[in-house]
């Protein structure tokens, strides 16, 4: 997706009301306020940003009581 002509501000990648959270806001990462540039958190709703399975050698999907692969 390309950035688009209109202004958009930015948001916090992660939204949490925290005391702690807050206080450091700047630092962390930002995200659009519209799709595709805003994820809401959420398999179901963002994977349609995908436009299909990923499927990348670097993604490793196991349980976690399982010990990772070493390569």
């Amino acid at each position: 997706a390309h950035r688009p002509a209109r202004q958009m501000a930015p948001t916090p990648f992660i939204e949490m009301t925290s005391g702690y959270f807050q206080r450091g806001v700047g630092l962390l990462p930002q995200q659009g306020d519209s799709s595709p540039w805003r994820l809401e958190q959420h398999y179901g709703k963002d994977s349609a940003l995908f436009g299909g399975a990923v499927d990348d050698p670097a993604l490793e999907f196991r349980r976690t009581d399982q010990p990772a692969r070493t390569a």
